[in-house]
């Protein structure tokens, strides 16, 4: 618990300096950090995993992983496209957010019985 924590403290600190402070990217910088913070973490927690002799049956996360993928970038995009005719940021917000929102339920509804992990 204590290396995770210290190893995460150490990323967030390497890569937020990295992203905010020298390339001055802003909140930007911040989801970055987020994204690149993750990766080598969850390396760790695998890598330790590992280490207590758990053993991790890929396919069915890497199925899972390229599900969630496809689905946030199809309503990532069709969100971005519905974003364009609003002015109003706050009404952009709401069509947007709940646009994004309505796809992933979709999809994860129609597809909940198919995808490994699922409540049965």
């Amino acid at each position: 618990m204590h290396i995770e924590s210290l190893a995460s403290a150490v990323f967030v600190l390497a890569f937020g300096s990295a992203f905010v402070l020298w390339m001055g990217l802003g909140a930007e910088g911040i989801a970055w950090m987020n994204l690149a913070t993750s990766v080598p973490t969850c390396w760790l927690y695998v890598h330790l995993a590992g280490r207590c002799g758990v053993e991790l049956n890929w396919r069915p996360i890497g199925s899972s992983f390229a599900f969630a993928a496809l689905t946030a970038g199809l309503a990532g995009a069709a969100a971005h496209a519905a974003s364009s005719p609003w002015a109003n940021p706050w009404l952009r917000l709401l069509v947007v957010g709940t646009l994004f929102a309505s796809i992933v339920a979709a999809f994860y509804g129609a597809f909940w019985t198919r995808l490994p992990y699922a409540a049965r």
